[in-house]
């Protein structure tokens, strides 16, 4: 799975069943919070952006200290009209997990709550072990969703009005076989 693709892992007995999580890029957290960035990070950030580095660094470590002594500021790489991050793939990973990478998940994340809702609603399907986010996801051996199963799982993930990419998103990352993941057997979708 690509680092950049947030998930929610749930482990039942005899599968496991991934969730992904969908971001409404609203920068609400980009408008409130500055990252801790590394020395070498900035300079890949200065070339990025085609900056001097003694800029950028001086713009980053300026924002960052003034976290400490005022109420929240954004980013100073987040372009706040078009809700974009301006160094979106040297973004730091607290940034790259995000909302996972805050204790847990930041449940002040809208898509965040709307995500857990999700996981709850599916975790009622059957008695599960345990569950693991993007954040730690340590189960290397994928259990793929038996086929008796696979359509009140799919069922119960469509009643909570998601998109359709979402659902996409679900039926791909649940039904990869080839690479680790099981199909649920007698079921096939084509997501492409």
């Amino acid at each position: 799975m690509k680092p950049d693709h947030l998930f929610t892992e749930i482990c039942f007995e005899h599968y496991n069943v991934y969730v992904p999580f969908e971001c409404r890029r609203c920068g609400k957290r980009c408008r409130t919070y500055t990252p801790r960035i590394a020395e070498d990070t900035l300079e890949e950030i200065a070339h990025y952006l085609g900056k001097p580095s003694y800029d950028v660094r001086f713009i980053y470590e300026e924002r960052y200290k003034k976290r400490y002594r005022s109420d929240a500021l954004p980013c100073p790489f987040f372009k706040g009209e078009t809700n974009e991050c301006g160094i979106y793939p040297l973004r730091p990973e607290c940034c790259r997990l995000y909302p996972f990478s805050f204790g847990g998940g930041d449940t002040n994340c809208q898509a965040y709550r709307r995500h857990i809702r999700i996981v709850s609603a599916i975790k009622k399907q059957d008695q599960y072990r345990d569950t693991y986010d993007s954040s730690f996801c340590p189960n290397q051996r994928k259990k793929p969703i038996p086929g008796h199963k696979w359509p009140d799982i799919l069922y119960q993930f469509m009643l909570m009005e998601t998109s359709y990419l979402m659902i996409l998103k679900f039926i791909r990352i649940n039904t990869i076989s080839t690479r680790g993941f099981g199909t649920p057997e007698r079921y096939s979708y084509s997501t492409t």
